[in-house]
């Protein structure tokens, strides 16, 4: 017979965090909710004001037919490794950082349709499921 559950007093702890695509989203103007693995992110580099690292983001709302894009700052997941790297020459992606969802100006809204299209068509992933 299989076992189909052990009692609680049985099962080692482990250290787990939800996956960030568990997280939600609202859309900064008809605040309809996302889950935010719709969010496209890139690493962009260092803010020469700030001199914080950071990334843009963009959100398609698909009931404002738009796309929302703003800077959020980051934060190296190992600082030893983001600036061998750096010091190298090498490329940094977003998987060097953390999201630290401080958010560097409020989001710029595109409406243009060849804008959109074009945005949706780079990252079919964008448009995914609202959730209410």
């Amino acid at each position: 017979m299989p076992l189909t559950h052990a009692p609680i007093e049985t099962v080692e702890p482990v250290d787990c965090q939800a996956d960030q695509s568990d997280e939600r989203i609202e859309c900064p103007v008809c605040y309809k909710r996302y889950l935010g693995a719709v969010v496209v992110s890139e690493y962009v580099g260092i803010d020469h004001h700030t001199h914080h690292f950071q990334a843009s983001r963009a959100l398609y709302c698909d009931h404002c037919d738009a796309v929302f894009t703003w800077f959020e700052r980051v934060e190296p997941r190992c600082r030893d490794n983001v600036d061998t790297k750096l010091t190298n020459g090498q490329h940094l992606s977003l998987e060097d950082f953390t999201l630290t969802g401080h958010v560097l100006h409020w989001p710029v809204r595109t409406r243009d349709r060849q804008k959109v299209a074009r945005f949706l068509s780079l990252h079919p992933e964008a448009a995914g499921v609202s959730q209410s």
